[in-house]
């Protein structure tokens, strides 16, 4: 699994030429809007799951030391 910059989870699956997407990751249950066939791979297939790489830029605030 891993977050996209839209703010939606992308879940690899096995064989598939699909990613499934949580849509509302924030929202409990079924709420979460969770589609199997939520992203198409354009003729690709999905063997072994999407990189580990985080996008820290995007989704952190920077810190500083005091």
């Amino acid at each position: 699994m891993k977050i996209g910059k839209d703010g939606k989870i992308y879940v690899a699956r096995m064989n598939s030429p699909y990613l499934g997407v949580i849509n509302e990751p924030n929202l409990q249950g079924t709420s979460c809007n969770y589609v199997s066939n939520g992203f198409f791979l354009d003729g690709k297939i999905c063997k072994y799951g999407l990189n580990n790489y985080i996008e820290y830029q995007t989704y952190c605030t920077p810190t500083t030391s005091i």
